[in-house]
């Protein structure tokens, strides 16, 4: 299969028949404003978050931004409970049920601002930090992308920060590889960026947005400043919980760009950013072994065990800066710079 490699233009049919509500004030023929923000937030069902999700976006809103809930594959009832609720400022766009990756894109395609800003429905933008990151987008035009500190929360869990030096600086590509940005909505994207890159790639779940980072950081320049950007809730619901299914999918990440990274990095960051990927993995994949096997799922135990193989295997592997062929790797015949 074939990458898309830019969004559907004016003159081509969009990704989806869309149904915008009364409120919508674009048409698809509008051009991106310069310096207008577009926030895009993919919903698929009632969490009971995305009020808070939206209010958040309010708050940070200039004149002229805008904010579309781009509704994949909801229920009749939380449509009309959203049709009901949003504000005139909120564009409501309807999809068929595709995934997150392709509601995005699909609210992306429709946007009318030149910057985006992707936000789950169940995370909070931080107070100023739209601004922020806004006014560094503008000032320095060669920049593709700036994302800030976000702040950990939830019910039952203390408060944690994961922070950036207070000056910007760019996040050296052999980072990204070893560890994503934390969340899309912590992060403010040029939309003519987004598009040259292909936007996310729906065979890409989870992890579409690690994905994202490092088709953007091989473009151009991503830079982190020290300023909250988002408020990031932390829930049994979160597909992050899943730690067999998000580490089998960020080591398909991590080998599918190994090679270009390598090409412009020192195979020392390569080798730390395996580490980096190994120590975030390796403890959750442990627990989950244990987990299983308590509940007597030894399927998903074996799977568990299998990819801490793999990451060991890679550990090594760029330890002694040998690269052997995938099979050796990952156990796979494909290698690791093929497509998805």
């Amino acid at each position: 299969m074939q990458r898309r490699q830019d969004f559907p233009s004016s003159s081509r049919q969009p990704f989806f028949n869309v149904v915008l509500t009364s409120n919508s004030f674009m048409t698809i023929s509008d051009a991106a404003a310069p310096g207008r923000v577009s926030v895009v937030i993919p919903t698929h069902r009632d969490r009971g978050y995305i009020g808070e999700t939206i209010a958040s976006a309010l708050r940070n809103m200039a004149p002229g931004d805008e904010i579309i809930v781009a509704a994949n594959g909801c229920t009749p009832e939380y449509l009309t409970w959203l049709r009901a609720s949003l504000e005139a400022r909120v564009r409501l766009l309807v999809l068929p049920e595709a995934g997150v990756s392709a509601a995005r894109n699909a609210g992306a395609d429709l946007a009318a601002g030149d910057l985006l800003i992707m936000l789950d429905d169940d995370d909070l933008l931080a107070d100023g930090g739209v601004a922020t990151m806004r006014a560094l987008l503008d000032d320095h035009p060669e920049w593709h992308a700036v994302t800030g500190d976000v702040e950990l929360f939830g019910d039952g869990i203390p408060t944690k920060w994961r922070r950036h030096p207070s000056d910007p600086r760019a996040l050296p590509p052999a980072v990204l590889l070893g560890s994503s940005i934390t969340s899309p909505g912590a992060a403010m994207v040029r939309r003519s960026a987004f598009v040259q890159c292909g936007g996310f790639e729906s065979r890409v779940i989870p992890c579409e947005d690690w994905d994202l980072w490092l088709k953007l950081v091989l473009r151009g320049p991503i830079m982190t400043v020290g300023t909250p950007t988002l408020r990031y809730r932390v829930h049994a619901e979160g597909v992050s919980q899943n730690a067999v299914r998000m580490g089998s999918t960020a080591l398909r990440v991590f080998l599918h760009y190994l090679e270009a990274v390598r090409a412009i990095s020192t195979a020392r960051a390569c080798s730390w950013s395996a580490a980096r990927l190994c120590a975030w993995y390796v403890p959750r994949l442990r627990r989950a072994v244990w987990q299983s096997l308590r509940t007597g799922d030894i399927l998903q135990a074996w799977r568990a065990l299998v990819l801490l193989a793999r990451l060991a295997r890679l550990r090594v592997a760029l330890r002694w800066r040998v690269i052997g062929s995938a099979v050796w790797i990952t156990g796979t015949p494909s290698p690791p710079t093929s497509r998805y």
